[in-house]
C-alpha cells in the first residue's frame, strides 16, 4: 500500500465526516445540546482482534490460499465520531490493521460512513457504505507474493443505545449488513459504557465478516476482539 493511496484513503472518509461514532453515542444530555444546532463527537480507541479466515495470494498455484487462523491479536488503531442534529446523525468510522503471522503478513484500513435516524429513545436505523483496502503478502520458497484489493459494500442496519437504570451506565449495540464488491459483509457490536462529567467511556465486543467467492485475494475474513474507547463531545 503507497503512501499517496494510504493519506487519500484517510483523508477521504475525514473529509466527508466530521468524525465518525458507532462505537460510542451520545451522552445523556445530547438531546438538550442538539435542541441548540448540531453536536459533535470524536473517539479514539483501540481494538484487540483475532482474525480468522483465508486470504489467496497466489491464485494460479492451486488457490494459494494462506490461512488466517493463526494471526497474533494485535492491537487495531481507530478513529470515530459523529455529527447530530435531532433524529439525524452522520456517523463514520476508520481503522488501521496491521497483522503479521510467521511469513503472512496483511495490512489493511476499513472506513465506514452512514446516515442514520432515531426511531425512537434507544432505536435507529442506518444506511451507508464500507470501504476495505488489503494487502496481503506470503514469503514462498520461490519469493515474496501479494495482492491487494479495494473492496466497497452498500450497508443498512440498525444501532442504538439504552440506560441501566437511572445511573451513568448504559448499553449500546450496532449491526450492520451489505454487499456490493464482497458477496457479504456484516458486523456486530455490543458493550456497556459509563458516563462521565468530560464524556464517555465503552467497553465493547466488535465483529467484522467479509465472504467472496473466486480468485478474490480474501476468500473469508474475520475480525473479532474486545474495544475500548473514549468519547469526547462539543
Amino acid at each position: 500500500m503507497t503512501a499517496r493511496r494510504t493519506l487519500a484513503l484517510i483523508a477521504a472518509p475525514l473529509a466527508a465526516l466530521p468524525a465518525a461514532a458507532q462505537l460510542v453515542v451520545q451522552p445523556k444530555t445530547a438531546n438538550e445540546r442538539a435542541a441548540a444546532g448540531w453536536t459533535f463527537a470524536v473517539t479514539p480507541y483501540v481494538w484487540l482482534p483475532s482474525v480468522d479466515g483465508t486470504v489467496n495470494v497466489d491464485p494460479s498455484a492451486g488457490g494459494g490460499g494462506a490461512a488466517a487462523g493463526d494471526f497474533k491479536r494485535e492491537a487495531a488503531l481507530m478513529v470515530a465520531g459523529e455529527a447530530r442534529k435531532g433524529p439525524w446523525a452522520i456517523v463514520g468510522d476508520v481503522v488501521f490493521l496491521d497483522l503479521s503471522r510467521d511469513t503472512t503478513s496483511v495490512e489493511g484500513l476499513v472506513a465506514q460512513a452512514a446516515v442514520s435516524r432515531a426511531l425512537g429513545p434507544s432505536f435507529a436505523v442506518l444506511g451507508g457504505v464500507r470501504y476495505f483496502s488489503l494487502e496481503a503478502s506470503v514469503d514462498t520458497p520461490s519469493g515474496n507474493r501479494s495482492r491487494e484489493e479495494e473492496l466497497v459494500d452498500v450497508i443498512v442496519g440498525v444501532r442504538g443505545r439504552a440506560g441501566l437504570g437511572d445511573g451513568p451506565w448504559f448499553f449500546q449495540y450496532h449491526v450492520d449488513a451489505g454487499t456490493g464488491d464482497s458477496k457479504l459483509t456484516w458486523q456486530a457490536l455490543a458493550g456497556v459504557g459509563y458516563s462521565f462529567k468530560w464524556g464517555e467511556a465503552l467497553l465493547a465486543y466488535r465483529h467484522l465478516s467479509y465472504d467472496q467467492e473466486g480468485d478474490k485475494p480474501i476468500q473469508s475474513l474475520e475480525f473479532s476482539g474486545p474495544a475500548l474507547g473514549a468519547r469526547f463531545t462539543f
